[in-house]
């Protein structure tokens, strides 16, 4: 009997030790860019950032409407918190998208060829996993903020056993509240003609239930760009109809801005190491 405890002791450990042994070591921290084609002739940069060190978790960064890529690196705290954490960071050019899951007739802004949500899906983390990242080996994570944030919450949602947790930070999540929005109404056209559009999958407070990853929801209460209503809401409707996830919400007297953002990442990073 206490042989075979011990022989089961000893299996145990001789996997813990491979799985730890087969993680990726990085030599020298690294900042390099790559580029993701959607075809021969387009292309999307990305910044990939990487620590020196074991790494223990990947963690893809979704930047706001219209925000350079390389704001979240070189605008807060991110790569710091990177590196304390062994974390690499794959932060992609969005331009002006809103992870619209597809196009319409209507649509006056299209921000590449194909909408974001489907690039991210089907190009992005495609080809990141061919060039040996993002493949899984580690735990994988999103950050985004502003329409970056609705991002986080889409692609985990299309994605429901991929991620280990999330974060949003500033989004918007019903669109159907903001009827007026310009950047909504450039996409899925105004609401008085296309009012399912503005409740379809892309309505993700309508869709919260698709929710399976752990959540970090944060906004700041003097945000006058989208208002923390969004964010109020999108955390009520968790509460009710995915009572046993885990959403841990933050509210600070902030703006919607980079201070802000970088406020926030000492309790992102916190909430990530939950979920290893």
């Amino acid at each position: 009997m206490h042989r075979l405890k011990y022989s089961w002791f000893f299996i145990l450990w001789f996997l813990f030790s491979c799985r730890e042994q087969s993680a990726r070591v990085q030599e020298t921290e690294t900042t390099s860019e790559l580029s993701i084609s959607i075809s021969q002739t387009e292309k999307i940069p990305v910044t990939y950032f990487a620590p020196a060190g074991k790494i223990r978790g990947e963690v893809l960064v979704l930047p706001g409407w219209s925000y350079n890529r390389k704001r979240w690196l070189n605008e807060t705290r991110l790569k710091e918190y990177a590196r304390k954490n062994n974390f690499t960071l794959v932060c992609p050019e969005m331009g002006k998208t809103l992870y619209e899951s597809e196009f319409f007739p209507e649509t006056k802004l299209k921000w590449a060829t194909v909408p974001g949500r489907k690039f991210i899906s089907d190009y992005l983390l495609v080809q990141l996993k061919q060039k040996g990242i993002f493949t899984g080996d580690v735990p994988l994570y999103i950050l985004g903020l502003s329409t970056g944030a609705r991002g986080s919450v889409a692609i985990a949602i299309d994605h429901p056993l991929k991620f280990k947790a999330i974060a949003a930070l500033s989004g918007d999540y019903d669109q159907s509240q903001m009827p007026k929005d310009r950047l909504m109404t450039s996409v899925y056209g105004s609401i008085e003609e296309f009012p399912e559009r503005w409740k379809n999958r892309d309505n993700l407070a309508l869709n919260a239930e698709k929710l399976n990853t752990p959540l970090y929801l944060g906004h700041g209460s003097q945000d006058y760009i989208v208002p923390v209503e969004q964010s109020r809401l999108m955390r009520k409707i968790l509460l009710q109809k995915k009572p046993d996830l885990d959403v841990k919400f933050s509210e600070k007297e902030a703006k919607h801005d980079f201070p802000y953002w970088d406020s926030e990442l000492n309790n992102v990073f916190e909430f990530f190491n939950k979920y290893r």
